[in-house]
């Protein structure tokens, strides 16, 4: 059988801090099944909704349900952003190396 844990008893309605989510992660046990009821949370950070994608693929028995489109939407951003390649294009502006304080004044008046 599966434990029901209602979040918003834990969490209050919102849940913005990745830490907390590891924490709890923490005290369930990989023997045991468990159904998230996020029913009363309105909204989580991506961080966190990445942080619970990351405990549903752990290898725990952990489902969710009862989201707000809100809490799904950010969940399915982060899904989604496991699975699209990163583009990170960079821009790289010249190095200026300063070895004493006043070559960092001059440096810095030039831009």
């Amino acid at each position: 059988m599966k434990q029901i844990i209602k979040l918003s008893e834990q969490f209050g309605t919102r849940i913005h801090i990745r830490a907390q989510v590891a924490a709890f992660e923490k005290t369930l046990s990989p023997t045991n099944s468990y159904l998230l009821d996020f029913s009363g949370i309105e909204t989580v950070s991506r961080s966190v909704a990445d942080e619970f994608y990351t405990l549903v693929h752990s290898g725990k028995h952990v489902e969710m349900y009862n989201m707000s489109d809100f809490v799904r939407k950010m969940y399915d951003a982060v899904t989604y952003g496991r699975f699209v390649p990163r583009n990170l294009q960079y821009s790289f502006d010249e190095i200026v190396v300063c070895p004493d304080m006043e070559s960092v004044r001059r440096s810095l008046r030039s831009f």
